[in-house]
């Protein structure tokens, strides 16, 4: 579907987060979806594969769409030997390898020493990132050596698809799929596959990171109107609990917490004040605007104070309304619908493409923390008589 307004592209991904993050995946409702594909970012993947990837890949691309790009896949032949022939330039390549053809015939040492030698061989070709896309054999210690052994070549990463349908609880494999979609993918683990493999695995390589959520705070962090049920009476339900949780787990991984409501000021800070049963705290912000001015202005403020631009920006509220506004006025910040059901917001957040790191490293959360530090000098600074009173309030001696 081609469209070139970001308010109606921004109201068709609106439209398709249910289908695209429910609870259980149904493949019909995800195929079934057309969202725009005109001004997305394109990236070109190269796959070597030794089974079917199309029916995953046709899976992916509304997943994709959803995170505002799309990955143009060059496929190769079937080919166990890996040789790489025909190799040309790529933003990323892509192993998409069956282990039970090569575990058939070796065991998973020589396997793994074997594949430590390809991905040499492949990464003396390029510099792009590789994705090793496999499963192994159940057995955790099978797990922590192919993770280190695509630790130990730069830039290559490990995709398990075991891992995530078992945490999907749905089957991996799935003989009868074999001869009709070329795979062994069971039909309900492509799916599942697909989203992890568009919203995450690829996007992480591919996409320039998002670094900051702007959440709304009615019917996004509580159920209610703060300025109509007041402090006490807005709900913390446990799935709003939980979202605000999740959120606050990605602050300690060095991402942005910032807050936009239409709320009085005042109001917001009593209620972070007064509920202890809030998981978020008002000094998990990195920034706040509490006030009535359009939300678009109080973003650009708020990516402008963060020292970051609006497409690192992930904004999250309930008033689809609002999340057109932005879009009109800022078409490059990201948009997520805050649902009613908060676990489905969560999901949506969860997989958003850009959002989530094959690696966390500590300066993440040491750039978080030196904002926060930083912002908290510049308002002593300016509550300061005089800047002698300034560095005394930062216990530093003038000489």
């Amino acid at each position: 579907m081609l469209t070139s307004d970001p308010v109606e592209a921004t109201l068709r991904r609106v439209e398709a987060q249910e289908a695209l993050f429910a609870a259980k995946v149904y493949r019909l409702a995800v195929q079934s979806l057309k969202l725009p594909d005109q001004g997305v970012r394109r990236c070109s993947v190269n796959v070597w594969r030794n089974h079917a990837i199309e029916p995953v890949a046709a899976l992916a691309r509304p997943y994709m769409l959803f995170g505002r790009w799309l990955g143009e896949f060059s496929i190769g032949d079937y080919d166990d030997s890996l040789a790489f022939h025909g190799h040309a330039k790529a933003d990323v390549e892509l192993l998409w390898l069956d282990s039970q053809r090569y575990l058939a015939s070796m065991d998973f040492g020589d396997w793994l020493e074997w594949l430590r030698g390809r991905l040499f061989a492949l990464r003396a070709l390029t510099k792009s990132p590789i994705v090793l896309a496999t499963w192994v054999p159940d057995d955790r210690g099978h797990v922590v050596a192919m993770q280190a052994m695509t630790d130990g070549i730069p830039g290559a990463y490990f995709a398990d698809l075991g891992a995530v349908c078992a945490a999907a609880d749905v089957r991996l494999l799935d003989q009868r799929t074999a001869a009709v979609a070329g795979t062994l993918l069971s039909n309900a683990a492509q799916p599942v596959i697909a989203r992890k493999l568009a919203c995450h695995w690829l996007a992480a390589v591919v996409l320039p990171p998002i670094k900051a959520l702007a959440l709304d705070l009615d019917h996004t962090l509580h159920k209610g109107v703060l300025g109509e049920d007041g402090v006490d009476g807005v709900e913390l339900t446990e799935v709003h609990r939980k979202f605000q949780e999740y959120a606050k787990s990605l602050r300690e991984r060095g991402i942005f917490l910032s807050l936009v409501s239409k709320n009085d000021r005042a109001d917001v800070e009593k209620l972070f004040a007064s509920r202890s049963d809030f998981e978020l705290q008002w000094s998990d912000f990195s920034a706040t605007e509490v006030g009535w001015t359009e939300k678009a202005a109080a973003i650009a403020r708020i990516a402008e104070s963060l020292r970051i631009s609006s497409d690192a920006v992930l904004f999250i509220d309930d008033n689809p309304g609002e999340l057109a506004q932005v879009a009109a006025r800022l078409p490059d910040v990201h948009a997520v619908c805050a649902a009613s059901d908060a676990s489905l917001t969560q999901r949506v957040v969860e997989h958003y493409p850009g959002l989530w790191r094959w690696r966390v490293e500590a300066d993440d959360a040491k750039r978080v923390r030196d904002l926060q530090a930083n912002a908290e000098r510049e308002a002593l600074l300016h509550d300061a008589a005089d800047p002698a009173e300034y560095f005394h309030s930062l216990q530093v001696s003038l000489t």
